[in-house]
């Protein structure tokens, strides 16, 4: 049974948020079987915040209703198991910051079984940074028809920008489901060495592609 976290009416800004912009040091952070619910998917309510989390993992938990389900700046070694990001605007973003701690580049962000559904820009965008895993995950009726930066998942143009490695690993999709997403693609790809494996993508007639990769290495 979750436990759920839910916005009060009328606040704004993230409605959780761990780690912060001025830290001087990284966050570590488990969390097993929470919901969150922002309520509203206004712009700027985040539903989940993080600055700097490593070493972390959320299992089972649910994150719906926000302009973003999880906005991750940063972050190393961070997995996500089990868990829902449904009906925001963005179901997770994972950039870069200026980070007070030496940190702030997001590298080795995990998906593991989880579901993507129903968020009407992006399933989830992943940037200036390296190596996303998707494994074994749903992702279903994201992004808006004819929108050319919406879609299902969003590898952006700065894949190794934190050590000037442009070859750097960006997406490894594996075992994934994608149907119904709409926009420019399922996926894109715009940098980075990617590796999409094993992947089914059916009924996607509102994407411009199923597969789009530009300015990238793909395995």
């Amino acid at each position: 049974t979750q436990s759920v976290i839910k916005r009060k009416g009328g606040s704004t800004g993230a409605l959780v948020t761990i780690g912060s912009a001025a830290a001087t040091n990284f966050m570590t952070m488990n969390i097993t079987s929470m919901g969150f619910d922002g309520v509203t998917n206004t712009a700027g309510n985040y539903v989940v915040e993080m600055y700097d989390v490593i070493r972390s993992a959320f299992t089972d938990c649910h994150f719906i209703n926000g302009d973003y389900g999880v906005f991750l700046n940063g972050g190393i070694s961070v997995l996500f198991e089990n868990c829902v990001f449904e009906l925001n605007n963005r179901g997770a973003n994972c950039d870069s910051f200026t980070s007070m701690a030496n940190g702030g580049y997001p590298n080795l962000i995990t998906f593991r079984n989880c579901g993507i559904y129903n968020n009407s820009v992006r399933g989830i965008f992943f940037d200036n940074g390296q190596e996303i895993v998707l494994d074994t995950c749903d992702i279903e009726g994201n992004g808006t028809v004819s929108v050319a930066t919406d879609g299902g998942v969003r590898i952006g143009t700065g894949i190794g920008s934190a050590a000037s490695l442009p070859d750097s690993i960006g997406l490894i999709a594996r075992n994934c489901w994608f149907e119904s997403n709409a926009g420019a693609g399922s996926i894109e790809c715009l940098s980075g060495r990617n590796n999409i494996d094993n992947c089914y993508f059916i009924a996607n007639p509102n994407t411009t592609n199923d597969i789009y990769l530009d300015t990238c290495n793909y395995i």
